[in-house]
């Protein structure tokens, strides 16, 4: 399972989530959208970045270095590859 978190407020974060949730889904690959994330394409997930770091073996963030960080101290002790 994949989980994905985009900083929401990023130019072109839209079409970015889009293209890279049907990539997976061209490779039958699940993924989990955090929250907010989930919003700019749908519906919202209920997902939090914790829960997405208990359920996923990778996590990909779309967004800078402090995205980045965000989502490690998010994660706690679910540190999962990003």
């Amino acid at each position: 399972m994949i989980g994905i978190v985009a900083h929401t407020g990023k130019r072109g974060a839209r079409c970015l989530l889009t293209n890279i949730v049907e990539e997976f889904a061209q490779r039958e690959t699940s993924v989990l959208i955090e929250d907010a994330t989930s919003r700019l394409i749908g519906p919202a997930s209920g997902l939090t970045t914790h829960t997405l770091g208990r359920r996923c073996k990778l996590l990909v963030v779309l967004g800078g270095d402090g995205t980045l960080l965000q989502v490690v101290g998010d994660l706690q002790e679910n540190i999962v590859p990003l």
